[in-house]
């Protein structure tokens, strides 16, 4: 099995698994400092958002961070290809919306069995329409995203290089730049983020492949990066403590965030450097990444399980000491965890999905060839 995979390129592919792991573990530090509509204010409940002097509460707001950073890698990793087609495949969307679909009902249902049918209605109404509530809103915003790929390339190709350049610099000035220092300027959207982000990369791609494949400028750009990551929550922190002020050590998590999209194409452009790695276990497990995904941002799996588990460890081991261990080995455990339930969806239902998808896709093509002889 895994010969079919060993194929591909696996930096990237182990760059995606990394990225995963760093949403895991965002996810695990939100559902420990956030309440949830349906968890409420919980005792366990951590403060990192104001100005601190404690090491621990500061380094789970960096990690807070993480789940953004992630976003973008995946979110490049998988975007890299992008510039270069000129269609969307629409087997690969259908398969796409309906294995997030049958992800959430089966979950739905197992909760159901297992609480014994207490479950509020509206979230029973939300796994129903995943997509409609936008209960994973990476992949609903990647299912609206995909298509537009092609009509991207379509004008960049045609608008020629200095308008290019032009389109995606101001795209990122008002959309990475603005955005990151006053939210939701210029009616802002993460799908806008991405388009502006898009844009950028295929300006890259297509006239300064040079630059993307220079080790020590992705070096130097991740080094800038990593310093802006690091220094702004540290000085707003600082300004703080220093003059009194509510300083919010999270106002800076954004995708839009310049140093993490900076931090994700240097990373990006440095894995793809190595074409001779090639790793069937290591593309196989990515393959499931997005599975993954699902699976541990899954309304009912966030709403109560990974809430338990929190819950679990701060009645059991308490969070006055080792917290950022605690907090590693819970995402771990979620990690964990969610493979196993990629596997099972891999080796079970994938094949029955896929089926599923060819034949709804065959359908809605009959649906708008009838409606289209009709009305044109």
């Amino acid at each position: 099995m895994m010969d079919k995979y060993r194929k591909r390129q696996s930096g990237i592919e182990c760059l995606k698994l990394f990225a995963i792991a760093m949403i895991i573990l965002s996810h695990i530090v939100q559902c420990m400092t956030q309440p949830t509509e349906y968890a409420g204010n919980q005792p366990y409940l951590l403060s990192i958002s104001a100005p601190t002097t404690s090491a621990s509460t500061f380094v789970l707001a960096l990690l807070f961070h993480l789940g953004s950073l992630g976003n973008d890698i995946f979110f490049l990793s998988s975007a890299w290809f992008l510039p270069d087609i000129r269609t969307w495949k629409k087997e690969k969307w259908m398969r796409l919306f309906l294995q997030t679909w049958v992800i959430s009902v089966l979950c739905l249902l197992a909760v159901l069995l297992i609480r014994l049918g207490q479950v509020p209605g509206k979230l029973i109404l939300h796994s129903i329409f995943p997509n409609l509530f936008t209960n994973t809103w990476y992949i609903t915003a990647y299912l609206l995203f995909y298509p537009l790929a092609p009509l991207l390339n379509f004008l960049t190709e045609n608008m020629g290089r200095r308008r290019h350049f032009q389109l995606a610099a101001v795209m990122a000035w008002l959309y990475l730049v603005c955005e990151f220092f006053v939210k939701g300027a210029f009616f802002s959207s993460k799908i806008v983020q991405w388009i502006a982000i898009y844009l950028l990369l295929s300006y890259l791609k297509k006239y300064r492949r040079s630059w993307m494949d220079d080790r020590n400028l992705n070096l130097k750009c991740l080094s800038v990066g990593m310093a802006g990551f690091l220094l702004l929550p540290a000085i707003s922190n600082a300004i703080g403590l220093l003059t009194g002020r509510e300083t919010n050590l999270l106002y800076w998590v954004s995708n839009a965030n310049p140093f993490l999209v900076l931090i994700a194409i240097a990373s990006v452009n440095l894995v793809r450097r190595n074409e001779n790695f090639h790793s069937g276990m290591i593309n196989y497990m990515s393959s499931l990444s997005l599975t993954v995904y699902l699976l541990q941002s899954n309304l009912m799996f966030k709403t109560y399980y990974r809430t338990g588990l929190v819950r679990f460890f701060y009645n059991h081991f308490g969070f006055e000491h080792a917290v950022l261990v605690k907090a590693i080995l819970m995402a771990g455990i979620v990690f964990l965890a969610s493979f196993i339930g990629a596997i099972l969806y891999d080796r079970i239902l994938s094949p029955l999905v896929g089926h599923l998808s060819s034949q709804t896709l065959k359908c809605i093509r009959r649906i708008c060839s009838r409606a289209e002889t009709r009305f044109l």
